[in-house]
């Protein structure tokens, strides 16, 4: 089972707007979709617990995959990480 839980850091002086995420789980060509966060308004320097997305892992093979958090309309707030099943 994978469990990812967001979060919004906002570390800067300048409120966050309204918006959405989009997280997504990646091996190699496939991609399955988590879900999607709509987090609202956040002031400066404060950080939102958001949504929780659960999965039960397909029959995917041991190696790496990737967890691709991707925010609309702001392509530089995008995250990537790299992650690994082991069997």
């Amino acid at each position: 089972k994978f469990v990812a839980e967001l979060w919004m850091l906002n570390d800067s002086q300048q409120e966050v707007k309204t918006g959405k995420v989009t997280a997504s789980l990646v091996i190699g060509s496939r991609k399955v979709l988590l879900g999607t966060w709509l987090y609202t308004n956040l002031k400066a320097n404060v950080n939102l617990k958001g949504q929780e997305f659960t999965l039960d892992i397909p029959d995917w093979p041991a190696g790496e995959f990737k967890l691709l958090l991707e925010a609309e309309d702001k392509p530089d707030w995008n995250s990537e990480y790299t992650l690994m099943i082991s069997q």
